[in-house]
């Protein structure tokens, strides 16, 4: 029975992280596939580029939404455990969306999701973390690991000796570390794009 239960909401999980929340709100809002446009990329840093700022907030809550939704019914059918099962399920669903042929987002809005659900201060400090850095270098890749690296070192350190959240924790930051590779190379190189705070008007 608990075998069953897990598998449903790794299932579900997995599921609700296909949803390509930035994929419906350009094709809506815009009538484009977001995909061909900018960096390619669905996720909110580029919908911002490329469609402004509101459809970015709709996109963001979106991806934090299904992380959400994923987490709720999780500990409904197993407790703190199935919050966390459903929250990497999903999160591995927005990264690697078998709807999408696998090419999915970084992961980085479903985690914050996830993290500020499960573990609220240290979902409140990677966002605080996020912000600082994004304002001070305008590179939202870098605020992205830096953020995804303090939570899971915060979460190692204040839940040593618990499997369950260590592992997790890891995952999570190697995920995001994984999908930025490309931009940690540009960062490199110093090719990487900078964030234009003009993005944060609306576009017509």
């Amino acid at each position: 029975m608990e075998f069953l239960k897990y598998l449903a909401i790794l299932v579900v999980g997995y599921l609700l992280g296909n949803f390509n929340t930035g994929l419906v709100v350009s094709k809506v809002q815009a009538g484009i596939d977001i995909r061909r446009h900018g960096s390619g990329n669905a996720g909110a840093t580029n919908i911002l580029r490329v469609l402004g700022s509101q459809s970015a907030l709709l996109t963001l809550l979106g991806d934090v939404a299904k992380g959400l939704i994923a987490i709720a019914i999780g500990r409904w059918l197993a407790g703190f455990s199935g919050g966390m099962a459903g929250a990497t399920a999903a999160i591995v669903g927005h990264c690697w969306p078998a709807l999408f042929g696998f090419k999915g987002g970084k992961g980085v809005a479903t985690t914050a999701g996830a993290l500020l659900y499960l573990f609220p201060v240290t979902g409140m400090l990677c966002v605080a973390v996020f912000v600082a850095v994004t304002l001070a270098t305008r590179y939202v890749s870098l605020a992205s690991v830096l953020a995804a690296l303090f939570g899971a070192t915060y979460l190692l350190t204040a839940h040593w000796g618990d499997p369950l959240i260590c592992c997790a924790a890891a995952l999570w930051a190697a995920i995001i570390l994984f999908r930025h590779r490309a931009n940690l190379q540009r960062l490199w190189d110093g090719t990487e794009r900078v964030l234009d705070f003009s993005s944060f008007k609306s576009k017509k």
